[in-house]
């Protein structure tokens, strides 16, 4: 199995982002984590801040950062296309 690139993953997803329906929109954009993601994101980040992280748990939490940063954008332009 062959790993999408970065830029087509983008695009194919900003393209769903444009087809949900103004109600599948909100639903995404008012979308909680999940509560075992949450916790860990929380725990990785108390480590950070106190300096305590290791390299694979820095790598892991950095990915958490990008990702999340990503589905924000998507949230925006899904609410933007439902307006």
């Amino acid at each position: 199995m062959s790993i999408i690139d970065p830029v087509s993953f983008e695009r194919y997803m900003f393209h769903f982002a444009e087809t949900l329906s103004p109600e599948a929109a909100r639903a995404f954009a008012r979308s909680k984590p999940d509560p075992e993601f949450q916790q860990r994101l929380d725990e990785l980040a108390d480590r950070s801040s106190a300096g305590l992280l290791t390299a694979g748990e820095l790598a892991e939490y950095e990915s958490y950062v990008h990702t999340m940063d990503f589905v924000a954008l998507l949230r925006a332009k899904a609410i933007a296309n439902a307006s």
